[in-house]
């Protein structure tokens, strides 16, 4: 799985459903995946 993959489930899965919710996964899922920078929304949103 995958950063994005993995927060568009969060997202659709309803476990997100607040702008700071989804920062908080951003930061935690790119610890976990070694991403050196935060990827903005829109990005994310690129992904679906």
């Amino acid at each position: 799985m995958s950063f994005y993959t993995e927060i568009i489930d969060l997202i659709f899965s309803k476990k997100i459903q607040t702008k700071e919710e989804l920062h908080k996964a951003k930061i935690k899922l790119c610890k976990k995946y070694k991403i050196d920078r935060i990827p903005p929304d829109s990005e994310i949103l690129a992904h679906l």
